[in-house]
């Protein structure tokens, strides 16, 4: 290796180490700002003031507003994803016995979590419930029913050399079994089983006398308590849809990236160069995505 390609490669390796570099200062930064912030704010916050003008069930009821609101806009943006992606069908739109069941067990998960709202244990026990019907319905339910279609899409894309539809079928596809989507559910999944944890604690110990005697701010600590699950439940949706809301921005990015370049340049496949796969394998039995983009993570 010559001199000049010995200086590429530095070049090559320095940008490396940069990208990683500044990437933990600026995650570090991050942590300290927000500590820093969250601190700050509390200290001068009216804490009994707000507890006195909202109890935990409001804080609940905002949880439920924001979660039903996202989930009915994301549902239309995931239905969007998939219509972009997909071009052939073989069930020709039917839909199984697995797909019916899924819907039927939504029904009466959402309607427990409406009902259960003031009943602080056992709404939390229906939101672990619902994050388990969840995770299962995507998993089994959705993908199953998706990948004849995503097999008869990749077949038809390759036939016709549509490398365009092709391109956006291997981004959807990425997105909906990207390891994004399996630690998005672990995540949930955890945060709804630590609400539970406390709920039960509460209901069914009551906190010790000495915390119960610790105060903040004029506040008794068995109010504040009495808050957290509430709180934890909005930080539970806030996570959930936050994330979810990052990966369908880069879906859609990427959609507009493919039309843009299709619309410029001609697309075509070069030789002895394989195509990137598209992997239908199930949610949770899935290696690391080979695209770097719905990994979520530095795997």
């Amino acid at each position: 290796m010559n001199t000049v390609e010995d200086s590429l490669v530095e070049q090559e390796k320095a940008v490396s180490h940069l990208d990683k570099m500044l990437g933990k200062y600026i995650r570090w930064v991050a942590a300290i700002l927000l500590v820093s912030f969250s601190f700050l704010e509390l200290e001068n916050a009216p804490i009994d003031k707000i507890t006195a003008a909202f109890d935990e069930n409001s804080f609940t009821k905002l949880g439920l507003f924001l979660l039903f609101a996202a989930w009915a806009t994301g549902a239309t943006d995931d239905t969007r994803i998939q219509s972009t992606a997909y071009t052939r069908d073989p069930k020709a739109g039917k839909i199984g016995i697995q797909e019916v069941l899924g819907i039927l067990l939504f029904l009466p998960v959402f309607t427990g979590l409406f009902l259960l709202h003031e009943y602080l244990f056992w709404f939390q026990l229906a939101l672990l419930v619902f994050v388990c019907v969840n995770m299962w319905t995507y998993s089994v339910a959705v993908m199953d029913r998706a990948s004849s279609i995503i097999e008869a899409s990749k077949e038809h894309s390759l036939k016709t050399k549509d490398y365009k539809a092709y391109l956006k079928l291997y981004c959807a596809v990425e997105y909906l079994t990207g390891n994004w989507q399996r630690k998005r559910f672990i995540a949930l999944f955890l945060l709804a089983l630590i609400q539970v944890i406390i709920a039960a604690w509460l209901k069914f110990f009551g906190l010790p006398e000495a915390v119960a005697q610790i105060g903040f701010k004029g506040v008794s600590g068995l109010i504040l308590a009495s808050y957290l699950p509430s709180v934890l439940f909005v930080v539970y949706v806030l996570t959930s849809e936050i994330w979810i809301r990052i990966y369908r921005y880069k879906i859609f990015s990427d959609f507009e990236t493919i039309d843009v370049v299709a619309e410029h340049f001609r697309m075509t496949k070069q030789r002895n160069v394989t195509l990137p796969e598209i992997d239908t394998t199930n949610l949770f039995r899935r290696q690391v995505s080979p695209n770097r983009n719905y990994r979520g993570g530095r795997d």
